[in-house]
């Protein structure tokens, strides 16, 4: 065996290597920007259960006030808004007793939403820096074809815009 021989490359090995490297490259490119969607549609349905809660709380507070001005035209109309003002005032406190429970309770819910909302989209950014980056170094190491580059571009841009909102 001379030296030559021990140095000589095999171009079938290249290209098996090189195919290899593509594969495994694209598997790792398609399992982070997966990664990255769910954790995008987590973001969004706890946004959406935020929007849900703060109506939840208008519609309380809806209630609330179209109950409170219909016991007080109650008693109105009976005229026992005088003789009947102990009952109004339980009554008022009673309405107030559960509407500071419920908006302490649904403001409790909206701030943990909130917070969790904050750690996922902070995840997301980071899936997204690094398949960016693996999409950049494939592209220009030609380890991953022209149309799975394209289409991570798209799912990435698609991504991009439900972090921005």
């Amino acid at each position: 065996m001379t030296n030559s021989d021990k140095y000589s490359i095999d171009t079938d090995d290249l290209a098996r290597d090189k195919s290899y490297s593509r594969h495994v490259q694209s598997e790792d490119l398609e399992k982070i920007i997966s990664l990255a969607e769910e954790v995008s549609h987590h973001v969004q349905d706890m946004d959406s259960k935020v929007g849900n809660l703060k109506q939840r709380m208008i519609i309380t507070i809806a209630v609330l006030y179209t109950t409170a001005i219909a016991v007080y035209l109650y008693f109105e109309m009976l005229n026992l808004s005088n003789s009947g003002s102990y009952i109004l005032t339980f009554a008022g406190l009673l309405l107030l007793a559960f509407a500071t429970t419920s908006f302490s309770l649904v403001n409790r819910n909206i701030r943990k939403l909130k917070a969790n909302i904050e750690v996922e989209t902070a995840v997301l950014r980071e899936l997204l820096d690094l398949a960016s980056e693996m999409e950049t170094a494939s592209r220009r190491r030609s380890l991953v074809d022209p149309i799975s580059i394209a289409t991570f571009r798209m799912r990435l841009k698609r991504l991009h815009f439900s972090v921005q909102k």
